[in-house]
């Protein structure tokens, strides 16, 4: 899985899939967040980024992307929040 968080710009993508998330806390001096294969790289706003390799570094900017979901409806399912003509 590949992760990228743009944090200026509040998205995170997952595997090339883009999402508008509620970022959850993190360092301010962060900029971006590259991951893939269990590594990953933090870009900074001043100076040289830095390695890491603590899964639980992104997984909140992952739980963040997984919430930001469109809702779906089940194929058949009746629709909510639309009301009947």
């Amino acid at each position: 899985m590949r992760i990228t968080v743009i944090i200026p710009d509040a998205a995170v993508y997952v595997d090339g899939q883009a999402r508008r998330v509620v970022l959850p806390p993190h360092n301010p001096t962060w900029r971006a967040i590259q991951w893939a294969d269990g590594r990953g790289d933090v870009e900074v706003n001043v100076g040289s980024g830095f390695t890491i390799e603590d899964p639980a570094i992104v997984e909140p900017f992952l739980r963040a992307w997984r919430a930001a979901a469109p809702a779906t409806a089940a194929p058949g399912a009746a629709a909510t929040g639309v009301e009947e003509m």
